[in-house]
């Protein structure tokens, strides 16, 4: 029987009982909505809902591979945050696996929706500091016909 890692994913032929019993209480990993469902050379075959993992104490003898969603909605790695976000608003899911375009079966990654608002956060940030209005001083200047100094405007400041 196979086991899990949070990342690496679950084996196709372990069964939901073992993987519940993988993940300690107040592990990291129970936070995670998503598991990636691996097949023997490591390639995403589907993937399981922790809800699904949840119901192993109702159904102890289903397996991993009985219970995984197959028909896969995924992300690229090449792809802009707003397809994918635009994606996970359309199919309403909050988490994705990402896969490389050549090899549909090469697991790169999960990308979740706080991971979609912490880039639109620092995105605003930097927004925010390219937006700051800088206002320019009055400057003092001297008058070309005398000496006296005066205040004028900017436009009005002898450069030179």
């Amino acid at each position: 029987m196979g086991g899990v890692d949070h990342l690496a994913g679950a084996d196709v032929d372990a069964d939901l009982l073992d993987l519940y019993g993988a993940l300690p209480e107040g592990s990291p990993e129970r936070r995670q909505r998503l598991y990636p469902v691996l097949d023997g050379d490591a390639g995403l075959v589907g993937v399981l809902p922790w809800s699904a993992v949840l119901t192993a104490k109702d159904h102890p003898e289903s397996l991993v591979g009985d219970t995984m969603i197959s028909s896969l909605v995924v992300a690229h790695p090449d792809e802009i945050l707003r397809s994918v976000a635009d994606r996970m608003a359309a199919t309403g899911v909050g988490v994705l696996p990402v896969v490389d375009r050549a090899d549909a079966r090469h697991f790169a990654g999960l990308i979740t929706q706080f991971d979609l608002f912490s880039a639109r956060q620092k995105l605003l940030e930097e927004e925010r500091r390219a937006a700051r209005v800088l206002t320019l001083r009055r400057i003092r200047t001297r008058s070309r016909n005398s000496n006296v100094a005066n205040t004028g405007d900017v436009r009005d400041a002898d450069v030179g």
